[in-house]
Parts: structure tokens; sequence; C-alpha cells
């Protein structure tokens, strides 16, 4: 049986933008790839616009919906969420007041110090927080 080559082509910047959106988490890789593929054959093309990637990342927070929820729901505690919210709406963390809590979250690394403060590490999960409304303190998170 013959193997089939997908070569999919990326515009310049576009694998550096899907690499830091995703922080290069495997589980996010393989879903925007699938994602990028599923769009590209949709469309009968070979090559990748920005407008491509863009409906991609969208179509990722819904398919990838179920990691997300757990990383907020199981993996992160409520003072975590509370930091996680203020992080993605872009706000300042003092580390002296939510300290232990940003340390957790640096040592599951949702979090990562810049030179700037702190920051979610993955992108995706903050447009994920900010989509689904958990960052202005609704209950939409199913």
């Amino acid at each position: 049986m013959a193997r089939r080559r997908w070569n999919v082509l990326l515009p310049s910047g576009q694998n550096r933008l899907i690499l830091e959106l995703t922080h290069r988490h495997p589980y996010l890789l393989q879903a925007i790839g699938s994602e990028l593929v599923n769009q590209l054959n949709l469309r009968n093309r070979t090559t990748a616009t920005m407008d491509d990637l863009n409906a991609v990342v969208e179509k990722t927070l819904v398919s990838a919906q179920a990691y997300f929820h757990y990383v907020w729901a199981d993996e992160c505690s409520d003072e975590e969420q509370g930091v996680l919210a203020e992080l993605a709406l872009g706000q300042e963390i003092k580390q002296d007041r939510r300290g232990a809590a940003l340390q957790s979250l640096v040592r599951k690394e949702i979090v990562e110090k810049d030179q700037n403060g702190y920051r979610l590490s993955v992108e995706m999960f903050r447009f994920w927080i900010l989509r689904n409304s958990v960052a202005s303190g609704s209950e939409r998170v199913s």
C-alpha cells in the first residue's frame, strides 16, 4: 500500500506562531495540526493562510474543550483559578498577595515568569478562559 504524503505549507512565521500558541504542548500541536489538515482538505488546498490558522485556532478551542476544562477544573484550586482569570485579563499579579497560588501554577507549568511579570504558558488556554467567560466571574465552564 502506498503512503500518502501530506505537504501542508505554512507561510513564513505561522509555524512559530503555532508553537507559541500551544507552548509546544503535544496534544495541542496535534489538535491544531489535525484541524489544519481538515481545513485545507475542505478547501482543496495545501497552503495555509493566516485566515486558515485563525479558523483552526477557533476550532481547536472547541475540539480541545475537555483538555482545557480539565486543567481549569481539576488541576487548579479556586485561588489558582482566580490568578489565571486575572492573568487572562492582562492584570498584573502581585507575588506577595497570591504567592502560594502563583508558585503552584509555575510548578505545574501553567504559568511562567517573563521579563514583565507572570503570564499563562499556553496562549490558547488564555483564549479559552476568555471565551468561556471564566475571567469575568461567570460560571459558564461546561
